[in-house]
């Protein structure tokens, strides 16, 4: 992991019945970077996050709509109920 990515959220997902390290997610601001880690990148069956903003690959990608969340992460963080419960 490279320094800029040293207070990094780290993404798993499950492959062959296990929790593999996908990559690191950082929010700056209204900016959101993600980075594949080398690892799982090297898998065959690794498989896009989030097929549409996040592609397989060693390139950083960054995005600034809504608030700097990909799909993949916003559909992980709690909805308008989640913060009233």
């Amino acid at each position: 992991m490279s320094q800029s990515f040293a207070k990094a959220v780290c993404v798993y997902t499950h492959l062959g019945g296990e929790a593999v390290l996908a990559g690191f997610f950082r929010h700056l601001g209204n900016v959101g970077i993600f980075a594949y880690d080398p690892d799982y990148l090297s898998r065959p069956d690794a498989y896009d996050i989030d097929p549409l903003h996040i592609p397989l690959g060693n390139e950083r990608r960054s995005t600034s709509i809504d608030s700097g969340l990909f799909g993949a992460i916003s559909d992980t963080c709690a909805q308008e109920w989640g913060h009233r419960a």
